[in-house]
């Protein structure tokens, strides 16, 4: 992942078939104005690629934390102002020109790529408790995809040096990853710190994935102030944007 003057662009599924942005703070998520924000990321998609913003369509989550994931295959179905999908956190599409959007402020967000496919993610905590990453490439591969076509890119996330957790959620973590309890957790004078990242790339190495086929940076949401961060600000009036479409 390569840094530019307000983004981040993913090395690994770029080419003329993908691409997939990750938007500075100066570029985020304005929670009250989704109309806004949806002109603007055409705005920005439009210039990066070269696409008509007539001919961009904007699909945004509810978010809910779950490990709900919806399949587009129907442009039809999609609002030419901008679409949002209620209670999902992850969404797969074969639509091109269609800009699958990740909202965070601490949480993971993962762009996928795989064969005729882009997919997106949302991992908090209670997804990636959930082990949705596995869930995601399962559900790639059960659409027809191969398992050695499936790249990902995961975006700015807070990191384990400020990701503190209370004991009765690192005892879940504890319960459910036992044998891996030792990598994803530490403990600092009583306190439990959380490695989402660690978890999520070991969940996806598990289910198949090799080290070639993620791409992802040592980000902290909370210690970089290029980035929005729930956790730093205690507020979510801002949001990252991490994006990708199909040309």
């Amino acid at each position: 992942m390569v840094e530019k003057n307000n983004y981040f662009r993913s090395t690994l599924i770029n080419n003329n078939i993908f691409t997939a942005f990750v938007l500075k703070k100066r570029l985020s998520f304005k929670n009250k104005d989704l109309t806004a924000t949806a002109e603007k990321i055409k705005d920005f998609v439009s210039k990066q690629t070269g696409v008509l913003k007539s001919k961009l369509k904007i699909v945004f989550m509810g978010q809910t934390h779950s490990t709900n994931i919806n399949f587009l295959n129907n442009s039809d179905d999609l609002n030419s102002e901008f679409t949002i999908l209620p209670d999902t956190d992850a969404v797969v599409t074969n639509l091109v020109n269609t800009v699958l959007v990740i909202k965070t402020a601490d949480c993971l967000p993962v762009l996928y790529t795989a064969d005729k496919f882009i997919a997106v993610s949302h991992q908090g905590w209670l997804g990636s408790l959930a082990n949705f990453a596995e869930k995601m490439i399962l559900k790639l591969q059960l659409l027809g995809a191969k398992l050695d076509d499936i790249k990902i890119s995961i975006g700015p996330h807070i990191a384990d040096c400020c990701y503190s957790i209370d004991s009765d959620r690192a005892s879940l973590f504890k319960l459910v990853y036992s044998n891996w309890q030792d990598l994803i957790l530490r403990k600092f004078n009583k306190t439990f710190y959380l490695n989402l990242l660690r978890l999520n790339l070991l969940q996806y190495q598990k289910a198949g994935l090799n080290k070639n086929q993620i791409d992802y940076r040592l980000f902290c949401t909370s210690c970089d102030k290029r980035f929005c961060s729930y956790r730093r600000d205690k507020a979510l009036n801002q949001q990252n944007l991490s994006l990708i479409l199909k040309l």
